[in-house]
């Protein structure tokens, strides 16, 4: 997690951020979601921080998450979108 003044980024519910004290609404964006220790991570600011899904963010897009094909992804209008593991060279899951 990127802290920002010393403050982590974490995403509070699936569009809401706390960014310094302040909250902010953006739009998820799949393409930037990754794995890291257990814990889900989105792009915000427009992709120049990385934030922390909290307990109740990760509530809201369970029913969303798949692991059926081998590896993580978030499905949402019946696309697939695979979730990157930002420990792994090149970030995608290895199957």
């Amino acid at each position: 997690m990127m802290p920002v003044c010393g403050k982590p980024i974490v995403a509070r519910v699936m569009e809401i951020f706390a960014l310094q004290g302040h909250v902010l609404a953006e739009a998820l964006a799949p393409a930037g979601l990754e794995t890291e220790g257990g814990h889900l991570y989105g792009r915000v600011r427009r992709g120049a921080f990385r934030a922390r899904f909290g307990r109740v963010a990760m509530q809201q897009l369970a029913p969303y998450l798949d692991e059926s094909a081998g590896a993580p992804a978030l499905v949402m209008a019946g696309a697939r979108h695979p979730i990157r593991d930002a420990r792994i060279d090149g970030g995608v899951h290895a199957r």
